[in-house]
């Protein structure tokens, strides 16, 4: 009986990823070298401090960079085109059905909680979202089940009654290592991804409904 359903917020609430990959890219570019999509894959769903993109930059290129205008130059640019981003399909749909159900809702994500509070702030969100987990409340992160655990505790839910909503194999394995169930929402960026480890895959959360993904998750009990 699922009691809670928990969302990953960039790339599943709005499309953050492809803008600022396409940001960080040009910065390597104008040095140079290049930042193959596959090794920005290879980040998504962890906490944005897994990997130091300048540093990476430096080893590549050979030459070292102002860190900090580096770093604010990127946002810049990134926000510029990410504050012009929709909610994603289907986002404020469920929702609503998860309030019809009388379900409890958090938000799990690898990203700060400035990042995050003020991007659901301007689409309008924030109050949809009362419990939001950030990488700074856990000293684990995704794909670890540590991130989801803490979800679960906060929202005083078991884990293996939380479905989660994830657009990255490592946020995916996290949910399904914390113990629940998993359905993943494969982005522009990551839909030629193994997500063997999800329980479902739609390609967006306007594909089905909440009734219909559960019907489909959840195996009634023999009589």
């Amino acid at each position: 009986m699922i009691e809670a359903v928990i969302f990953d917020f960039d790339g599943l609430v709005i499309e953050t990823e492809m803008p600022l990959y396409n940001t960080w890219r040009r910065a390597f570019q104008e040095r140079g070298v290049d930042l193959p999509i596959g090794r920005w894959i290879e980040v998504l769903g962890r906490s944005s401090v897994y990997f130091d993109f300048p540093g990476h930059l430096e080893e590549l290129s050979g030459r070292p960079v102002d860190r900090d205008a580096l770093q604010q130059q990127v946002r810049t640019e990134a926000l510029d085109v990410i504050e012009q981003q929709p909610v994603l399909p289907g986002v404020i749909e469920r929702l609503d059905e998860i309030e019809a159900m009388g379900l409890v809702v958090g938000l799990c994500s690898g990203s700060s909680r400035e990042w995050i509070a003020g991007h659901l702030g301007r689409l309008g969100l924030l109050s949809r979202f009362p419990q939001r987990i950030c990488r700074d409340d856990t000293v684990l992160h995704k794909p670890e089940p540590a991130p989801y655990l803490k979800t679960a505790e906060r929202l005083d839910v078991e884990p293996s009654r939380c479905l989660v909503f994830e657009d990255s194999p490592n946020g995916v394995h996290s949910a399904k290592a914390a113990g629940m169930l998993a359905v993943a929402v494969p982005t522009e960026m990551t839909r030629n991804e193994d997500f063997s480890a999800a329980d479902l895959v739609v390609s967006s959360l306007a594909e089905m409904t909440l009734a219909e993904m559960l019907n489909k998750l959840v195996v009634p009990a023999e009589e």
